[in-house]
């Protein structure tokens, strides 16, 4: 509010016609209460007035001018608002029909002045040099990003309108015989216990070192960017075609123009050239030995080339700053999501992030942890976070990990949606699994926590001189028949 009316944006008409429609039709203001409040507007006396219309409507009684002034007086607001003014209100409009249109301008200015507002006291803190720069860098983001984000108030609908949409969703799941609701992970079990990674879920993949916890999640990276190649060339397709049945019809288009997703690595141990070489030897199924000393045969060659043009198509986006602060990754989720689009986030991993204010190395690891979920949530995105392990466990004659080996803080544990282990047994020479299944070449994945799920155990063939995690039907008898167990690069 203020007394300057040229100071800020504003439509005097725009809140003289949502106050009429709203004093000529009492669902008008079951419509405005929706997207408004009493401070979307600008002028003083026309806040006052939308505040008791609010109230008579939300007791239920018929909002008249008697009613109105009654009310004004309890909020001893009447010296501010004249009666006839109340009158002129009342026929400033014909009808509510346009109700939807003034509360589109209404909102929209309250927008612009909330931006300035915003943009105001970032400019006095720059001034004033109280604050820390990188954290009033990351405040100014996240407001933007908020006043971004509540243009439109969704409200409520009908449950008919809920159920049609989920019976169309079974219908298409359905016919293409999945059960993902979500990112498709590209493992057959996986994608069964977990309906594919959830929007806005953090997911922590842990596991202790040599366990394999980078290679697993580049092939999930690269699994997720080549579901989202062929999600948007599907959608790409259909909206091509809606697109010319429209024109052909002269009708409008109502069909949203389809946007490409994408995947974001933030790799704070690994450099961009280390992880793009795993990509390229997972991809071309060329022993990582190879690549790094640049020993390859002739049909090696032949193999890099078409990894390398598969790769070139996939939307994965790497930063591998070393030093990357909590604040920073924040920032760059957001613009990555902004401008690219991002559908999966992945940080490698936790521990490394740097993270100012906390007293302890718990209390670090703690605001990591709710960060990032609460990030996951502001995105609507699923968020995989790689995460170490206690020494603890190595000392145990069972080496399978549990949630109680999460590294320095259970809040890890708490925060999470998903918590999954990466373990090898035949790592530590245990050369069958409790099934008397061999190890050899094999890998858990031990999904110790899901909050919207089952728990439970996955076995993926795992090829380490590739890097390469699959479903143990694809490749395990090629992995066992060429003998490469005995090749163990680190991955």
């Amino acid at each position: 509010m203020a007394s300057d009316l040229r100071s800020a944006p504003f439509s005097e008409e725009a809140e003289k016609a949502v106050l009429g429609a709203m004093l000529i039709d009492t669902k008008a203001i079951g419509t405005a209460v929706i997207s408004l409040s009493e401070a979307s507007f600008y002028i003083d006396k026309h806040g006052f007035i939308y505040k008791a219309l609010v109230q008579i409507y939300d007791s239920n009684n018929t909002a008249d001018f008697v009613s109105i002034i009654s009310q004004l007086e309890k909020n001893d607001h009447i010296d501010q608002v004249s009666r006839d003014y109340i009158i002129e209100l009342g026929n400033f409009v014909p009808s509510s029909a346009n109700i939807d249109y003034y509360i589109r301008i209404v909102k929209e200015k309250e927008q612009y002045r909330s931006l300035i507002n915003v943009c105001n006291e970032l400019i006095q803190k720059a001034y004033s040099q109280e604050d820390d720069v990188t954290e009033l860098l990351d405040r100014a983001e996240s407001e933007v990003f908020r006043l971004a984000e509540s243009g439109e108030t969704k409200g409520y609908e009908h449950v008919k309108s809920a159920i049609n949409r989920v019976m169309e969703n079974l219908e298409k799941l359905h016919s293409k015989k999945t059960e993902l609701t979500g990112i498709d992970t590209g493992y057959k079990e996986l994608n069964v216990k977990t309906a594919g990674w959830q929007n806005s879920d953090l997911i922590i993949l842990a596991g202790r070192p040599s366990m394999g916890k980078t290679a697993f999640v580049l092939n999930l990276a690269q699994n997720a960017a080549i579901s989202f190649n062929k999600s948007f060339q599907s959608e790409t397709k259909e909206f091509d075609k809606h697109k010319l049945e429209a024109e052909q019809k002269g009708e409008s288009l109502t069909l949203a123009k389809p946007h490409q997703q994408s995947v974001a690595i933030f790799s704070l141990e690994m450099g961009m050239d280390q992880l793009v070489q795993r990509l390229i030897t997972t991809t071309a199924m060329i022993d990582g030995t190879k690549i790094r000393t640049g020993g390859l045969q002739e049909q090696d060659w032949i193999k890099l080339s078409n990894s390398i043009g598969q790769l070139y198509e996939l939307p994965i986006f790497i930063d591998d700053d070393a030093g990357l602060s909590l604040m920073e990754l924040r920032a760059k989720c957001r613009r990555l999501k902004v401008e690219k689009n991002a559908g999966l986030i992945i940080i490698d991993y936790l521990q490394l992030m740097e993270v100012s204010g906390a007293e302890s190395r718990q209390q670090e690891i703690s605001k990591i942890s709710r960060s990032l979920k609460i990030l996951a949530k502001e995105l609507n995105v699923p968020i995989i976070a790689l995460s170490q392990l206690s020494r603890a466990l190595e000392q145990r004659n069972d080496k399978r990990p549990m949630l109680s080996d999460l590294r320095e803080s259970g809040s890890i544990e708490q925060d999470a949606d998903v918590v999954m282990f990466i373990h090898r047994p035949e790592y530590y020479k245990i050369e069958s699994f409790d099934d008397d299944t061999p190890t050899e070449n094999m890998a858990e994945v031990i999904i110790g926590k899901q909050r919207n799920g089952p728990i439970g155990d996955v076995r993926l063939t795992f090829l380490k001189q590739f890097g390469k995690f699959a479903d143990p039907d694809t490749i395990h008898v090629e992995a066992s028949t060429n003998g490469f167990a005995s090749s163990d690069p680190g991955f």
